[in-house]
């Protein structure tokens, strides 16, 4: 089931305009699915697209605003990226005035607040980025 979903500001550690999800569709214990479009000019967009090395900071505020949402009752708020494994780029680039959509799920978790997930970027039916994230919640 899935509750109401508070404003993403509620939900990670960071203020506009460095909040990089627009749109949360699905959060439940251990997914989430959100969307973005990342506006023309954006970020260090240089008529090109944005660097795709900005995909794994949108990926993980998806799994930082699970976190926020579904482990506040222990004592988690916020989730911070601590490492990255096999973070895969299919471009250079990602697109502007584009639908973008995160995938992340949990594939295992610590009492100690270490979250492991499986994330992905698309656009599309096109993976754009892909990997494993390690978050720490406080």
């Amino acid at each position: 089931m899935n509750h109401a979903i508070p404003p993403i500001s509620e939900l990670i550690p960071h203020e506009p305009p460095m909040i990089l999800i627009d749109r949360i569709l699905e959060l439940s214990a251990d997914c989430v699915h959100a969307e973005t479009t990342l506006q023309p000019g954006a970020l260090d967009d240089n008529g090109t697209g944005v660097s795709s090395a900005w995909s794994l900071e949108i990926v993980a505020q998806a799994c930082a605003a699970l976190i926020g949402q579904h482990y506040r009752d222990q004592g988690f708020r916020e989730g911070r990226l601590i490492k990255s494994s096999r973070w895969t780029l299919s471009t250079l680039h990602l697109p502007t005035a584009q639908l973008l959509t995160i995938h992340a799920t949990i594939e295992a978790a610590s009492d100690m607040g270490i979250f492991l997930f499986n994330g992905e970027l698309r656009a599309g039916d096109t993976c754009l980025a892909e990997g494993q994230l390690t978050i720490l919640a406080r």
